[in-house]
């Protein structure tokens, strides 16, 4: 990181914060002004009051599940002018991230006004939609619950009834001071995350995520089919990702101080080959045509038919499949997109993964697509990349002719992530380091800086790379891998709003899920032309819509029947099969 920062970088001047006056809570007597950057918006919250407690008031929940004792360590934000902020001593927290920032947000009490910065453990319960911002969308409501289980005792012997299962008959494993739990899951094909449930309460108690340990066999789905295509290869591959599940389930059990016994309920969200993968079934009649899939979505198996290690009568709801591409993880993460079964409304959803999916409400006629992006995006694909942690580039921008970076933690750089990739890509073009083409240029403009320290276009072997840290560079290579994903996902929007005969400018909202794209700027992103020009305004961040999706259908078990009922209408484009596909895909591999 450039030790020329001014003390607000993190917060431009340019940006003036948003006071949230109307809250009922806002009061004279308000004396701590808490800023937050990824919301651009200030809170005032009383004096004496931690920073849990300010942002909660503020319809800002960060996850804390050990209520905010201080115990779980996991409601970490960033401050800025770390010295002169209160510590949260932590066994989590080490000195240098103390140093840098880290604190706990339940034990800290402000004593004077503050930056923040969230990291994604929290969600927003009040509608963030604010004129001329690009902003969270509001979060969806879980006040009804109504799980699919249903627990009926008599004389201490238990038995459980679940949803469109009539059989009662058969006892099972529980106790009188048990609550009953759902367990909801993501697997991606980067990212598996989880949530530990309360199916009393509805409260999530627990959150947990790893990366895939499948990747170490393959980045990509068509890599784990190969793979898998044999009987040791895919005993291999389901033996990794369902010991890395019990382990999650493990860490969020002893979180939330839950017995594995009071889980009876588990959804899952995943592409299609990750569901088969975990489930054990051969995936290779998905990576050849006709694609067929052997799992079977909108119904209930068994908990253990993945491996899980939770109560013997649990069972596991999996969201419809749509497609060979487009699996329950799509079908969850609509639901956190409630415009899209509007018929009176033109929506396009899209998640921007390794796999990227999209979804096209056209008025009432529904399409899905996909198309392989790989793991770029992520960070995963790129020589210097890595995931959202301590070093990473999250933020570029250009002053003066001169590149910023902002790091998670305000600490050295120790590569990019994919929050920062899109920001990177942009800044490079607009200082001319980097044309429409994909090719970096050295430095003919005497007003780009050449000093030793400064990030610029130097040759490696004779070939240009971009340098932004001590020994850290981007190379012509990753331009291209970014290209690529790029020019999949563009082209993949651009034929399925054709498919619905709708211009861009139709378009009513964009959702994009997706965990890092919280921390996507919308503006650079239709600078490098993954999204249509002239649509940055009607872009809405949801995050992982996919475990929330998962958590829905765990606490309300008619969105069940209502993404089954919605989704039979939904029409499938094969992107392979495209004549046109492969010309636009030439034509968005550049910079717009």
């Amino acid at each position: 990181m450039h030790q020329t920062w001014p003390q607000n970088a993190l917060f431009p001047n340019s940006l003036q914060p948003i006071h949230l006056s109307s809250y009922p809570y806002f009061k004279e007597n308000c004396m701590i002004t808490i800023y937050l950057k990824k919301f651009d918006i200030n809170i005032k919250i009383k004096k004496g009051m931690t920073l849990y407690q300010g942002l909660e008031k503020a319809g800002i929940k960060i996850e804390t599940p050990c209520g905010g004792k201080g115990i779980c360590g996991k409601c970490r934000v960033w401050v800025q002018n770390s010295d002169k902020v209160p510590f949260t001593p932590h066994k989590e927290i080490t000195k240098e991230e103390a140093d840098h920032g880290l604190r706990l947000a339940c034990q800290l009490v402000p004593e004077q006004d503050i930056f923040v910065r969230l990291g994604e453990n929290f969600s927003y319960q009040k509608d963030t939609a604010q004129k001329g911002k690009i902003l969270e969308a509001q979060i969806i409501s879980r006040d009804i619950l109504d799980p699919a289980i249903e627990i009926i005792s008599k004389n201490n012997d238990f038995k459980l009834k679940y949803d469109r299962e009539p059989d009662t008959s058969k006892p099972f494993s529980w106790a009188p001071g048990y609550e009953p739990k759902g367990f909801a899951i993501d697997i991606g094909t980067t990212t598996i995350a989880v949530s530990l449930v309360s199916l009393k309460t509805g409260k999530i108690l627990a959150s947990d995520s790893s990366l895939n340990p499948q990747i170490a066999l393959g980045h990509d789905v068509l890599t784990r089919i190969q793979h898998a295509s044999t009987p040791a290869g895919l005993k291999e591959m389901t033996n990794l990702v369902q010991n890395e599940l019990n382990r999650l389930l493990d860490t969020t059990c002893k979180t939330s101080k839950s017995n594995k016994n009071e889980v009876i309920d588990v959804t899952i969200g995943g592409n299609t080959t990750m569901l088969q993968l975990a489930a054990g079934i051969d995936p290779s009649p998905l990576g050849v045509l006709p694609f067929k899939v052997d799992i079977i979505g909108g119904k209930s198996y068994p908990a253990e038919n993945i491996g899980l290690k939770v109560n013997k009568s649990a069972r596991l709801y999996l969201p419809p499949v749509i497609h060979a591409y487009v699996g329950s993880d799509i079908s969850a993460g609509l639901l956190s997109c409630p415009d899209f079964f509007n018929d009176d409304k033109v929506i396009l959803y899209i998640d921007l993964g390794t796999n990227g999916e999209i979804c096209f409400n056209a008025r009432g006629k529904r399409f899905t697509t996909s198309t392989a992006t790989g793991p770029a995006f992520e960070g995963m694909s790129i020589s210097s990349g890595m995931r959202a942690e301590y070093g990473a580039i999250e933020h570029v921008e250009v002053v003066n002719s001169q590149f910023k970076f902002q790091t998670i933690g305000n600490s050295e750089i120790r590569g990019v992530c994919g929050s920062g990739i899109v920001d990177f890509i942009a800044a490079l073009l607009k200082t001319g380091a980097l044309d429409s083409s994909g090719k970096f240029l050295l430095n003919k403009d005497p007003d780009l800086p050449k000093q030793e320290n400064k990030a610029r276009v130097v040759q490696i072997n004779n070939k240009n790379s971009f340098l932004y840290g001590k020994g850290i560079y981007l190379t012509q290579k990753d331009i291209r891998q970014i290209q690529l994903a790029k020019g999949a996902i563009r082209s993949g929007i651009d034929i399925i709003l054709r498919k619905g005969n709708i211009s861009p400018d139709k378009i009513d909202k964009i959702y994009l899920a997706g965990g890092f794209g919280r921390y996507l700027n919308p503006h650079n992103m239709e600078r490098i032309g993954i999204i249509p020009e002239h649509t940055a305004e009607r872009l809405v961040f949801i995050g992982n819509a996919s475990i929330d999706g998962s958590i829905t259908l765990l606490t309300d078990v008619n969105q069940r029947y209502f993404l089954e009922k919605n989704l039979k209408t939904m029409e499938h484009l094969e992107l392979g099969s495209s004549p046109e596909f492969m010309e636009s895909f030439v034509k968005n591999l550049n910079f717009s």
